[in-house]
């Protein structure tokens, strides 16, 4: 049997050396900054400048997070123009993993999702500066959205978000709860018929149906090794929101 202690000490080896962490440098307008800091969890992008290496960007950049928007440390979400750069994606997210003393589990856990050949997001670690102040080390990671679909081989047929804490192994109590459950991050399906529709059969499935095709409705294998995975981590977060459903066919 394989050891999951096994595959730890195997991404244990991964860890780079901390003269080796990137450095990126972030400059904005101060009111922009103030303006961030009081309303973060209205999602508003503002203009600003990244600097990675000898290169300069024109970008757009927010807080991002939901209860995490109460800590000190806040996480970004950087929007590029296009995906012409160097990390070849038009967003990329900065996590300040404030609780995580080590800033070492998302780190750990997405590593081991690709070491067992699940898609997972690009991350390492960084380490970040706004207008010359410096904010510390966090975790880049890749957005998971169209370009993530892509980069992995997969076709944007629909991918959906699940968010506060909503995103259940069951249908919502009202059509329109869907909306505020869970997002849209590629496809066309904005009524969420087709999550609904899964979402109803897993639920009211009799069990010989149940039994009989919830292989051929979802990959069992990466279900079950999702929840292994981030039960081994104790990552609590990462069961009822933060997740994704992707739809592989039309």
């Amino acid at each position: 049997m394989k050891s999951y202690t096994l595959y730890l000490c195997l991404l244990l080896s991964l860890i780079v050396n901390a003269s080796e962490i990137p450095h990126l440098k972030v400059t904005i307008s101060p009111a922009y900054l103030d303006s961030m800091y009081a309303h973060g969890d209205e999602e508003i992008y503002f203009p600003a400048q990244l600097k990675v290496d000898t290169s300069v960007f024109n970008v757009k950049v927010r807080f991002k997070g939901s209860t995490s928007l109460l800590y000190p440390k806040k996480s970004w979400a950087i929007k590029f123009e296009n995906n012409l750069n160097p990390f070849r994606a038009s967003r990329i997210n900065l996590h300040a993993d404030y609780k995580d003393y080590s800033s070492m589990r998302n780190f750990l856990l997405l590593r081991l999702f690709d070491h067992l050949g699940m898609p997972s997001p690009q991350i390492r670690h960084i380490t970040y500066e706004v207008n010359e102040q410096p904010y510390g080390v966090y975790t880049q990671v890749e957005q998971i959205d169209e370009e993530f679909l892509e980069r992995n081989g997969k076709e944007a047929v629909a991918l959906y978000k699940a968010n506060n804490h909503g995103g259940l192994m069951a249908p919502a109590v009202r059509d329109e709860y869907y909306k505020i459950i869970w997002e849209m991050d590629a496809g066309t399906d904005k009524n969420f018929d087709d999550l609904r529709r899964y979402l109803n059969k897993c639920l009211y499935w009799s069990k010989e149906d149940f039994d009989n095709n919830i292989e051929k409705t979802i990959n069992t294998d990466n279900f079950l090794t999702f929840f292994a995975v981030h039960f081994v981590f104790v990552d609590l977060d990462n069961f009822t929101k933060n997740i994704f459903h992707w739809r592989n066919q039309r």
